[in-house]
């Protein structure tokens, strides 16, 4: 097991359609299994509905289809992020929890400024590009975007 420094962060790293991102764990209170939520009538599509999670409702987005991508799991195999900042909580659906990595501080490289406003998303929704092998690129998310994507 690598050995974590002060300087280190600490990122959930996750899968949509094969691709792989990542949050930082900051920002994660819990990964639970799939949990089918109750649709809630006029939601954006991207927002399956609501979940209860210890006695809390929850939203719940499905990250594949806010980010137009095909998820490559049955429902019943994807999890489910919780993510919790500043008192609020929301749900993300992914196909898959990879593995929590530890990042060196100035590892994370920033976004390009090409990536801004692609399909709709802007440069708050990505924090930055992380490289974590020769040829494995994940790509950061804010969580704070992301819990306001749920939220709205």
């Amino acid at each position: 097991m690598e050995r974590v420094t002060a300087a280190d962060e600490q990122v959930v790293v996750f899968t949509i359609g094969g691709q792989e991102y990542a949050l930082p764990i900051s920002g994660v209170r819990e990964i639970i299994t799939w949990t089918a939520p109750t649709p809630v009538p006029e939601a954006p599509p991207y927002v399956e509905g609501v979940i209860s999670v210890r006695g809390e409702v929850l939203p719940v987005v499905d990250l594949s289809r806010r980010f137009g991508l095909v998820s490559d799991r049955a429902e019943e195999q994807r999890r489910i992020i919780i993510l919790e900042m500043d008192g609020q909580s929301a749900g993300l659906i992914v196909d898959d929890v990879v593995a929590v990595e530890s990042v060196a501080a100035g590892r994370l490289a920033p976004p390009s400024p090409l990536l801004v406003n692609i399909g709709g998303l802007n440069d708050a929704v990505v924090d930055g590009i992380l490289q974590l092998g020769e040829n494995r690129l994940v790509v950061v998310l804010g969580p704070a975007r992301m819990l306001e994507t749920a939220l709205q």
